[in-house]
């Protein structure tokens, strides 16, 4: 009975060791020891978690670089907008060779904002509006899982509008059709980029959610369940407290039936 009871203590002291080891770690999963199967599983788990973060911070990198885009492809389209009002305004037939000469001045101002604007639209040493280099992203933690970001050159000479002149009736004519031209231009290129953002928006979405429920259920495999445990833990010190009675008052009667013999 002896022997029984003291691996019953053993045991149950295994029992608190393992509940004060999960509680002040914080996981119930701390060696490979404690479930096999389980620690394999958490590890799968770990791994998921860190590609998917790690994607969802690529699709959000690549939606500021977007974003930054747009913003240079808005200010090249304000310009054309310019262009294309003071070249209307340049057929006014009551106006002089000066007045017309004016709006030209005006006109290149505006072609060489484009010029400006172009080049300087930069994401993390990357120019975004000059046609240079199509980008792709890593959205997905698998193979696969990219997405294109659309690459477009809105410099004057491919919008086909450096040469623009508006001081005679003619080139006023043929500044009219350049400039409508290129602001067909650089609305698909926006609209291009604003799909491309919609899709990075889904994707954020997709791994967002991905990330969470990986996540949660990670937690319930690997963390603590602290109330749980606090309640083992609490009926191991009760069962430890039983048997070191029940050990004792044994060791007790042994005695007392030894000293009655001869």
């Amino acid at each position: 009975m002896s022997l029984g009871l003291t691996n019953s203590l053993s045991s149950i002291g295994i029992n608190q060791y393992l509940s004060t080891q999960a509680m002040s770690s914080g996981k119930k999963l701390n060696t490979a020891a404690d479930n096999p199967a389980g620690m394999a599983e958490a590890v799968s788990f770990s791994v998921q978690i860190s590609s998917t973060g790690q994607a969802l911070n690529n699709a959000q990198n690549s939606e500021s670089l977007l974003s930054t885009a747009q913003g240079g492809v808005n200010q090249v389209s304000g310009d054309l907008q310019n262009i294309n009002t003071l070249s209307v305004q340049a057929g006014n037939g009551a106006l002089n060779a000066a007045d017309r000469q004016a709006i030209q001045s005006q006109i290149n101002q505006s072609l060489q904002d484009i010029n400006q604007t172009v080049p300087n639209t930069q994401f993390n040493g990357q120019t975004l509006l000059n046609g240079s280099q199509g980008l792709s992203s890593q959205n997905g933690p698998n193979v696969g899982n990219t997405q294109t970001i659309p690459s477009t050159n809105l410099s004057g000479a491919a919008l086909g509008i450096n040469n623009i002149n508006v001081t005679t009736q003619a080139g006023q004519a043929s500044a009219l059709s350049s400039v409508n031209s290129a602001i067909g231009q650089v609305s698909a290129a926006g609209a291009s980029l604003g799909a491309s953002q919609a899709g990075l928006e889904v994707s954020q979405s997709t791994q967002g959610s991905a990330f969470n429920n990986l996540s949660a259920s990670n937690a319930a495999l690997s963390d603590t369940n602290y109330a749980s445990t606090a309640s083992s833990l609490a009926q191991s010190n009760i069962q430890q407290q039983a048997t070191t009675y029940a050990i004792n008052m044994y060791k007790a009667t042994q005695s007392s039936i030894l000293s009655l013999l001869p």
